[in-house]
């Protein structure tokens, strides 16, 4: 297997109340993320749906649950404690705004596919069929799904995978309540057009979703554009 690039991880998807004005929220997040200035930390918003039209994985999701209000990511080459902190001190700072029973937590190892970066991302955290136990999710997505989109020419593309123990407990603490992840991948664009571009090729809007319906619930999953503060 190929040897791919690693490092400790930790994702906070947040959810807004309902009855909390999304405009007002990301004037907060904004400036809570200009407060951060640290290279390890990427905080991210959702990509309005007039900027990129839409693609086949969005069709293909258009009843499952919508995309997270926001995103925040912590990486470290270290032990994931400090970011685990780092993590709850901010989903601490913008409780006021959190639906603790949407959002969610992930803390574990990212695995670099295919190396590169950009301001655009895709974020897809990803729930198993049910016929399968996590260990046989793992080995398709991890083996035969990340050969895949290491052969799509361009993509940028990383798999997180769960400490189910770790994410556990920083959900507890919190006071979370979400049905689990079995992982979550992100895909990284130059642009909005880059992105619409790559992910509309025919292995991706095809060859790529035929083997996702082998191993992902895209029912029980999410997908979203976003654009990294």
């Amino acid at each position: 297997m190929t040897q791919r690039a690693r490092s400790g991880k930790a994702i906070l998807l947040i959810a807004l109340k309902k009855e909390e004005p999304a405009k007002a929220f990301e004037e907060t997040f904004r400036k809570e993320a200009e407060k951060s200035r640290d290279g390890a930390e990427a905080w991210s918003l959702p990509i309005g749906e007039d900027e990129i039209p839409r693609i086949a994985h969005q069709v293909l999701m258009a009843d499952s649950p919508p995309p997270f209000d926001a995103v925040v990511q912590l990486r470290s080459d270290g032990a994931t404690t400090p970011l685990v902190n780092r993590l709850a001190e901010i989903a601490e700072q913008l409780d006021t705004w959190i639906d603790k029973s949407r959002s969610v937590v992930l803390i574990g190892e990212e695995i670099k596919i295919t190396i590169g970066d950009g301001p655009v991302l895709i974020v897809m955290p990803l729930r198993r069929l049910p016929a399968l136990s996590h260990e046989q999710f793992m080995s398709h997505w991890f083996e035969r799904h990340a050969d895949l989109g290491e052969a799509v020419e361009g993509v940028r593309y990383r798999q997180n995978h769960v400490d189910y123990a770790a994410t556990n407990t920083l959900a507890e603490r919190l006071g979370f309540n979400f049905e689990p992840l079995d992982g979550l991948t992100e895909s990284y664009f130059g642009s909005a057009e880059e992105a619409f571009a790559l992910m509309s090729r025919e292995e991706v809007a095809v060859g790529a979703i035929e083997d996702e319906k082998q191993f992902i619930d895209h029912s029980r999953s999410h997908f979203g554009f976003y654009r990294t503060l």
